[in-house]
């Protein structure tokens, strides 16, 4: 019988290697080609040693091919069940009737597990081919057939914290274009890049500035948040710590007005606009805005008291 060449070739093979020149001999390889691939549900072929681990141990444990869908096949699983029914009718069986049923028995878990391997890799076909059609890994935020991508995702995170993956699951998994394990915090990368920049130009991003843009629109969408009690109290802190950082327009003017006094302070002079410092001039040009808002009638009377109370300030330079 077929299966049995297929099983025997299976238990007699040191590796995968030597298991497929074995089956290229036998006249019916094609008939056995289609049946591995049945049994590995299509898997990388990087992976074909491991499926032919897990089918070794399988077959040389219950002496069986795990399910392949044929008739043949199908004709074999009536005949167990037709046994395994007359078995449990008569009340005195032979014992070697006996031994066969306790026998057979666990092999239908082991058909439920290649079962539910087929379903792992259906959903993860189905991930593949998402990813590559839309370049990138699916999100859990989004209402549709993505939201199902990305919660499987992250339920096979959970399954490999739990050692709950299998070697093959793994390596599959991580040939995925975009795929991780830990998600590194977006918040903290923009937060830190921000920091970063602030330190270099202090200052916060303009959104008229083209490569400044996305910095600044993040920080509009931190100052939304927070009016929407939609921002923890950490980022809150952490917003708060940086140079330059404000809430609104008034604490933004105050701020820039506590580092003109400062810078006043420390130097005895007001900023210069021929200065080498790229840091100076950007104070010069503030204090130079605030002469033309007056000038305008563009500032409050309360900002104007301020300014007045600096060392060294005058309205005409």
């Amino acid at each position: 019988m077929s299966k049995d060449i297929f099983c025997n070739i299976i238990k007699n093979s040191d590796n995968f290697d030597d298991f497929w020149l074995k089956i290229n001999k036998e006249q019916n390889k094609e008939v056995y080609y289609d049946w591995f691939a049945q049994l590995t549900y299509g898997c990388d072929p990087r992976c074909n040693e491991y499926n032919y681990i897990l089918l070794k141990d399988f077959v040389e444990k219950y002496e069986i091919l795990p399910y392949i869908n044929s008739q043949e096949e199908q004709t074999y699983e009536h005949q167990q069940e037709d046994k395994i029914f007359e078995e449990q009718t008569y009340e005195h069986q032979q014992e070697d009737k006996i031994t066969e049923q306790q026998t057979e028995l666990p092999i239908h878990d082991d058909y439920e597990y290649w079962e539910q391997n087929k379903q792992w890799f259906d959903n993860y076909n189905s991930l593949k081919d998402f990813i590559e059609k839309n370049n990138r890994m699916p999100s859990r935020n989004i209402k549709n057939e993505e939201k199902l991508y990305g919660k499987w995702c992250a339920n096979q995170r959970t399954m490999k914290q739990i050692n709950k993956l299998t070697i093959e699951q793994i390596i599959l998994l991580e040939q995925l274009n975009g795929w991780y394990w830990e998600q590194i915090n977006p918040w903290i990368n923009k937060y830190n890049a921000l920091k970063k920049f602030i330190e270099k130009y202090n200052r916060i991003p303009r959104k008229y500035v083209k490569m400044e843009n996305t910095y600044a629109l993040w920080c509009e969408r931190q100052r939304t948040n927070k009016k929407k009690n939609k921002l923890s109290n950490k980022r809150i802190k952490l917003l708060e710590q940086l140079d330059c950082w404000y809430w609104n327009q008034d604490e933004k003017w105050l701020n820039n007005y506590n580092i003109i006094k400062k810078f006043i302070e420390e130097n005895n002079r007001l900023p210069s606009s021929s200065s080498n410092k790229q840091k100076e001039r950007i104070y010069y040009a503030w204090c130079y805005t605030q002469r033309t808002n007056k000038k305008k009638n563009r500032i409050s009377s309360e900002r104007i008291k301020l300014l007045e109370q600096l060392n060294y300030w005058i309205w005409r330079p």
